[in-house]
């Protein structure tokens, strides 16, 4: 089922151009669009600066974080909008396994069960050898790849105003009548996963 986007909230698409693999690589959150005042162009700017500062120089060389597309919620027709800042790149080479296979964030919330449960992935973060043969992440990396989300988690909701607008990150659904959750943190999952339909 394809999850709902309501009026005040968005879809932002994290994505990827690749030397390796089939590109794009996308990566999606939901947030909240409250502070945005209608500057939607602004709201995905607040997403791509969070996770290229957050993430600097965390995931592979061979990988350009290319534009963050925003899917604005609507009671009528819907949009989108794509961020205006300049591609980043990384430095960070070595061997990696197939492009497909990610990290997984855990999105976490104050809901119980599996409604009040999320995941994004995590593409070209991690090593073939910060990844054992169980297809687990080695602590060593999980910790410093936690400390990345936390600091994604900070700048996309800063305590301070700053000139981009807060977008607090909400965990979308499929249900129409149930409003977004609001995502308390996010964690790395121990074991990678496939990225399948968001690799394109």
């Amino acid at each position: 089922m394809s999850l709902v986007v309501p009026p005040g909230y968005g879809l932002a698409a994290i994505t990827f151009s690749s030397e390796v693999g089939t590109p794009p690589l996308v990566t999606t959150l939901g947030i909240d669009l409250s502070a945005a005042g209608g500057d939607f162009v602004a709201a995905a700017n607040t997403v791509f600066t969070a996770y290229r500062d957050a993430f600097t120089n965390e995931w592979s060389s061979t990988m350009t974080l290319d534009r963050v597309t925003l899917h604005v919620g609507s009671d009528g027709p819907s949009g989108s909008v794509d961020s205006n800042v300049s591609p980043a790149t990384s430095s960070r080479t070595g061997s990696f396994p197939p492009a497909a296979m990610s990290v997984i964030a855990r999105k976490q919330t104050a809901e119980l069960g599996r409604q009040g449960r999320g995941r994004m992935y995590l593409p070209g973060v991690a090593s073939e050898g910060e990844v054992d043969e169980t297809g687990e992440v080695v602590a060593a990396r999980r910790t410093a790849i936690d400390a990345c989300l936390a600091d994604f988690y900070d700048l996309l909701t800063p305590l301070q105003p700053g000139p981009l607008p807060s977008t607090p990150p909400v965990l979308l659904h499929s249900d129409g009548t149930v409003l977004p959750s609001p995502i308390t943190g996010f964690q790395c999952a121990p074991l990678v996963g496939w990225i399948r339909g968001r690799l394109r």
